[in-house]
């Protein structure tokens, strides 16, 4: 089968860059030829793909050579800018995996239109593209799976390790953070400025971890305590009474409060037996809606052929310029980020210099 996976950036260790990265990997693993297409690509997360599967320019896409497109963030429309195609038969997947971030939801005007099967991270999700009218039974929640390789027997272990994964955390994590280490764990903060592919062995050698979202399917394939918490809150440690809202909300924090670093730092030490117990007596059939193998299974058993006509093809086609802006503005941010990140280099490594001089003076 040949597949094309459009999302919007492959970059750094993000949330859809992740997902774009497993979905891929799934499809080489049986053997399928994939190609990417992102508008932007760049270190570190571009050197897990091969080369020659990666797309840089959509106009060299030609969309009737693929059999199954899974289509994140806006981008599907520019597949016909200017090419003369009468109809084309192919699987769709509209993937959503935010249900308020604008670049989740731009595509839907014209995919709602179309006979093709939406993917959403959660049911929260689920609900926004609800509000949209996109028929029910035409949405399968992915409850954001994870490969089988985070599958692990883990030993019952004491806490000494802690691992914070999180590419924005908030104050009273670092405060937490600080807290833990004066008490003697040892505390590693991975993400953002310290960007690192969160593997089974990484989530091996952790005794519990902190983080949102991916990490968290991560953790409860490989039996890992997993304390649900950043920049949005969180329940703390996941547990029988906070599971399924925690699990609603795409273990992203939402739904639940903020809590102060003593707070954090304490719960983290206290609850940890009661959290080894819960992840450790979760069932096989427990873990299978979080199982990135058993999704792709049934979502392919499910994904029929979408029919465009040339009517069909002349309505999607009317959205690319609004894509292409998309794309333009994301390129452009991305730009005026590098330059202001390279002026504060600047200024730093100036001011530095005049602090030498000084003491060199002095």
């Amino acid at each position: 089968m040949n597949v094309l996976i459009l999302t919007n950036h492959i970059k750094s260790f993000g949330g859809s860059e992740i997902q774009a990265y497993e979905v891929y990997s799934y499809f080489k693993s049986r053997g399928d030829q994939v190609n990417v297409y992102a508008n932007l690509f760049d270190l570190p997360m571009l050197a897990f793909f091969d080369e020659k599967d990666v797309i840089y320019d959509v106009e060299l896409i030609n969309v009737i050579e693929f059999d199954f497109i899974w289509s994140q963030h806006s981008i599907f429309s520019r597949l016909f800018k200017e090419k003369t195609i009468e109809s084309i038969s192919v699987k769709v997947v509209s993937v959503h995996l935010s249900p308020f971030e604008p670049l989740e939801l731009s595509s839907l005007p014209y995919m709602s239109k179309l006979d093709v099967t939406f993917v959403t991270n959660s049911e929260e999700t689920k609900n926004r593209l609800l509000d949209f009218n996109i028929n029910s039974e035409n949405i399968i929640v992915s409850n954001n799976a994870a490969p089988d390789e985070y599958i692990q027997k883990r030993a019952r272990k004491l806490l000494k390790k802690i691992t914070i994964i999180s590419n924005h955390p908030p104050k009273e994590i670092f405060g937490a953070a600080s807290l833990l280490k004066k008490r003697g764990y040892f505390v590693e903060i991975i993400g953002g400025p310290r960007p690192k592919k969160v593997t089974p062995d990484l989530i091996a050698n952790s005794d519990v971890i902190i983080s949102i979202g991916k990490s968290v399917q991560y953790a409860l394939l490989s039996n890992t305590p997993i304390y649900c918490y950043d920049h949005f809150g969180g329940p703390g440690y996941l547990n029988t009474e906070n599971f399924s809202k925690a699990k609603y909300f795409n273990f992203s924090g939402r739904g639940f409060s903020r809590k102060d670093a003593n707070t954090i730092a304490s719960e983290v030490i206290d609850g940890f037996d009661d959290c080894m117990e819960f992840v450790a007596n979760m069932s096989i059939d427990d873990k299978r809606p979080f199982r990135l193998s058993v999704f792709m299974s049934s979502l392919l058993s499910k994904v029929s052929l979408t029919e465009l006509s040339q009517k069909d093809i002349q309505s999607i086609r009317m959205s690319y310029p609004i894509e292409e802006k998309i794309s333009e503005y994301y390129k452009l941010n991305e730009k005026l980020a590098l330059s202001i990140n390279t002026k504060k280099k600047r200024f730093k490594l100036n001011l530095f210099n005049i602090k030498l001089k000084r003491s060199k003076k002095h």
